[in-house]
């Protein structure tokens, strides 16, 4: 929660557009998956892609790099709960 926002700080203050886009992508895959945690290191990942595609500076895209990267070690719990299908939705109700 916390490391995505600070992220996301990050990417706009970077570039506005990239921020935007990242967001919107980020929304989108909640809207679609309704995985926060796939929707994070999705966006994260777009950002790296919309950083090539409007060619700023490489340093950028090598830190947007360095963040998934970072971003897949702090996840690792959640992607393997993705793959086994255990990761909780947005709007699922904790089983007490």
């Amino acid at each position: 929660g916390k490391g995505i926002a600070t992220t996301f700080g990050v990417i706009f203050a970077i570039n506005y557009l990239i921020g935007l886009c990242s967001v919107i992508v980020w929304i989108v895959t909640l809207i679609l998956s309704r995985y926060f945690s796939l929707s994070s290191l999705v966006a994260i990942f777009s950002s790296i892609i919309f950083s090539l595609f409007l060619k700023i500076d490489i340093r950028y895209t090598y830190l947007f790099i360095s963040i998934f990267i970072l971003s897949l070690i702090t996840h690792r719990e959640n992607i393997k709960r993705l793959i086994n299908g255990n990761e909780r939705k947005f709007g699922q109700k904790v089983k007490l």
